[in-house]
């Protein structure tokens, strides 16, 4: 199927944009998600076990990304309060 395709433009878009404006904000994208792969799959489906695959992949990258984020905020921040009354400590404070 086509972008311009009069079953893109007449069929396909128009029941996309209903459903997603119908159903609740935090569905959205996977809303859109499974018509993308309708419409991959239209043209040719071989690849939708690809498209699935790859977008997995980027999901579990993504929340392992988040967590190691978190992880050194926490670090840094325990490092910051772990000080010693508050004195900085520079190299330049010795000489």
């Amino acid at each position: 199927m086509l972008f311009s395709s009069t079953t893109f433009l007449f069929a396909f878009l128009p029941i996309v944009l209903i459903t997603y404006y119908i159903v609740p904000r935090i569905t959205r994208n996977l809303v859109l998600f499974i018509f993308s792969l309708v419409f991959y799959a239209w043209g040719e489906p071989v690849y939708i076990v690809l498209m699935i695959a790859s977008t997995i992949v980027a999901y579990i990258t993504g929340l392992l990304a988040d967590k190691q984020r978190k992880n050194a905020k926490k670090i840094h921040s325990a490092h910051r309060n772990d000080r010693s009354g508050g004195v900085e400590h520079r190299a330049s404070s010795v000489f």
